[in-house]
């Protein structure tokens, strides 16, 4: 969870976790550990394979992605259980079941290894005071240079929401980051696009930037028909093909478009 505090439960598991590393049996190159142990879960929603989380009464559970409900631990024995696990994934998973939620679903666990439930999930962090946005998951070097120096921040915690959190220094809501949480970059979907990618053929960002206000879902604006950004349909998906635009609604990338070879500002003229 990137809401750890120093000392606390989850340093502590990620340190025990990092000293056993070499106890763990040989697993797919994918696979990952959520030390989720603040007060409710945050990472419910986040890839791993194995989730450590607190029950509604403070407890510890280690739970196997896929199953609604862990095994007991406590901190002494957490480690020895997740490679007892993984152990037992290692023991009966087939070459097709590389990630854990698809073998709990072929192979059910013990059922003392599904027993408590967890905490229910705590609400997404969101934009505001020392947590900032990054419009479509990027950093611009000399942006993040210039807010750590002017909010006098000592570390940067990153998430997997697009969001980072500021250790110290004030609240600030610097150009190129997101400090609003209405704000429809969110919510808003483009790869790097052309010249920063060899296969797209238009520039994503600019176009994807302009549009955000007038979309309330969903938009994606993709270089090429691969659709690396958001590989999921979404309520508008503009791909790139031949230095123009398909469009594409309520798809994704690869879908019959209901409109071809538009332009930037054919589109922009059918927004606004």
């Amino acid at each position: 969870t990137p809401l750890w505090m120093p000392g606390d439960l989850t340093t502590r598991l990620h340190d025990a976790l990092c000293a056993r590393l070499d106890d763990l049996p040989p697993l797919p190159a994918k696979m990952g550990y959520a030390i989720d142990t603040g007060p409710a879960p945050l990472l419910h929603d986040t890839s791993a394979d194995f989730r450590f989380e607190r029950t509604a009464d403070g407890g510890l559970i280690l739970r196997l992605d896929g199953a609604s409900r862990g095994r007991a631990v406590n901190e002494g024995n957490a480690v020895d259980a997740l490679i007892e696990m993984a152990d037992w994934f290692a023991a009966t998973h087939a070459p097709a079941s590389r990630r854990m939620a698809h073998h709990v679903a072929l192979m059910p666990p013990p059922a003392d290894w599904t027993a408590p439930l967890p905490a229910a999930p705590a609400p997404r962090l969101q934009p505001g005071g020392h947590t900032l946005g990054v419009p479509f998951g990027s950093l611009d070097a000399r942006a993040l240079a210039g807010l750590m120096n002017t909010s006098d921040a000592t570390a940067l915690r990153v998430t997997p929401w697009r969001l980072f959190i500021l250790e110290g220094g004030q609240p600030t809501a610097p150009d190129g980051f997101v400090a609003d949480p209405r704000d429809p970059l969110l919510h808003t979907h483009a790869c790097p696009g052309a010249p920063a990618c060899a296969e797209a053929t238009v520039n994503t960002r600019a176009l994807a930037t302009a549009l955000a206000p007038h979309h309330s879902s969903t938009l994606h604006v993709s270089g090429c028909a691969k659709g690396c950004a958001h590989p999921h349909p979404a309520a508008t998906t503009l791909t790139g093909r031949d230095g123009a635009f398909d469009l594409v609604e309520q798809g994704a990338p690869w879908d019959e478009p209901r409109q071809r070879g538009l332009s930037a500002d054919d589109i922009l003229m059918m927004t606004t």
